[in-house]
This record gives structure tokens, C-alpha cells and sequence, in this order.
């Protein structure tokens, strides 16, 4: 037998104000559900299952958000998305490879860690970006240099060089 459940909810950024055409899924063991929020940041989604799933939106210029534990048939999820950060730079190499790492990681206070929700985007020439990143301080760091940079949500951090 197959346990059709409804979760619904909807997505919001930080003040409370509706956050439209957001891209929300639903993910359980048995099955996965996609689908958007309306312009009043409402959704609704159909899974199978019958334990919790883990719920999540984006919207591009947000932090991912990620819900766990939602139980099926729960149609009162508010999901947060906070605007997100951005650092953009170029990495500079005599030779510059094709091919470079580029390390995100995240200052907490027991440490440094990887800045897991961000996303990295590299280009031709050694331009990159790195978006979605939330409030705080980041170390950015490609071969064995490396820049520490301070990001506010909605912020736009532009010009990072780092050396090869």
C-alpha cells in the first residue's frame, strides 16, 4: 500500500514577506517531490511516505534552507530563507592550470569549517564566485594562498585575488 501524504507550507525571508517561485522539495527514503512556491511563498508537495522527510528551498540570491523531521501530512511548514552573501575574485597562476581548487570555509568559534551551503561558481580565466553564503566570516583560499573576508547578508564582496 502506498502512503500519499501532502506536506505544504510557506517559504518566507527573514522579515516575513513572502519569498515567490522559490524551488521546494521533499525528500523520504521511498520517494522525492519538487515543486515552487506561488507569489504568496505558499506550496505544496505530494510524497510517499510514511515517516519524516527532509524538506528544502532555494531561490537564487538566498541561503539554501533545509527543514528535517517534517512529518507527512503536515500542511503548516514555515521555511526561512535568509539573503545570502557573495564573494567574487580571480585566482592569478604563471602558468594559470585549467583546472584550480577553490576552498570556502567558514570562522566558528571552535574552528575553522567548510562552508557547506555555499555555491562555487569558476570561469574561464580564473574568475570565480562564490554565492549563498550567510552572514559571517569566510577564509577563501586557493594553492597556499588565501584571503579572510567579512560577508553580510545581501553583501557583495568583489575583487579577491588569490595567488597560485
Amino acid at each position: 500500500m502506498l502512503d500519499l501524504a501532502l506536506i505544504g507550507g510557506r517559504i518566507v525571508d527573514e522579515r516575513g514577506v513572502p519569498v515567490g517561485r522559490a524551488l521546494v522539495g521533499a525528500r523520504g527514503p521511498r520517494d522525492t517531490s519538487v515543486g515552487r512556491s506561488n507569489e504568496r511563498g505558499r506550496f505544496a508537495l505530494g510524497i510517499i511516505a510514511s515517516e519524516p522527510v527532509r524538506v528544502l528551498a532555494r531561490k537564487p540570491g538566498y541561503v539554501i534552507g533545509i527543514e528535517g523531521g517534517v512529518e507527512p501530512g503536515t500542511l503548516d511548514v514555515v521555511m526561512v530563507l535568509r539573503r545570502g552573501g557573495s564573494v567574487s575574485g580571480r585566482v592569478i597562476g604563471d602558468p594559470l592550470p585549467a583546472r584550480f581548487d577553490l576552498r570556502v570555509l567558514r570562522w566558528e568559534r571552535h574552528g575553522r569549517v567548510p562552508a557547506s551551503m555555499a555555491s562555487v561558481h569558476r570561469r574561464e580565466g580564473g574568475c570565480f564566485s562564490v554565492t549563498r553564503l550567510p552572514s559571517g566570516v569566510y577564509e577563501i583560499a586557493a594553492g597556499r594562498d588565501s584571503v579572510v573576508v567579512d560577508v553580510d547578508a545581501g553583501e557583495s564582496v568583489d575583487g579577491v585575488e588569490l595567488r597560485l
